[in-house]
């Protein structure tokens, strides 16, 4: 069965469709990717795609979405400029 492999790429694009469509999940997942998964290794903590994962948890939240109400709530408690602290209270729950 081809389809019972893991597709990156088939996976990224119906990612794409996701976040185009405002899909909640989606947009939480993309702003946690950037997040967590580039911006630790950039330790540029106030670069452009931190505001673009902010931008994504905002449009999540304008939906009423829990989860990125909360984690959007968290990220203003250390201010938008504070991401780096923000990061670190998240890796410790």
């Amino acid at each position: 069965m081809e389809d019972s492999k893991p597709d990156p790429e088939k996976a990224e694009k119906y990612m794409r469709f996701a976040v185009r469509d405002d899909y909640p999940p989606a947009l939480y997942a993309q702003a946690s990717r950037i997040m967590f998964l580039e911006a630790p290794h950039t330790q540029d903590y106030e670069s452009g795609n931190l505001l673009e994962a902010k931008s994504y948890l905002t449009r999540a939240a304008e939906t009423g979405w829990p989860e990125a109400l909360y984690q959007l709530g968290r990220l203003y408690s250390f201010g938008i400029n504070c991401l780096h602290p923000f990061m670190q209270s998240m890796a410790m729950g």
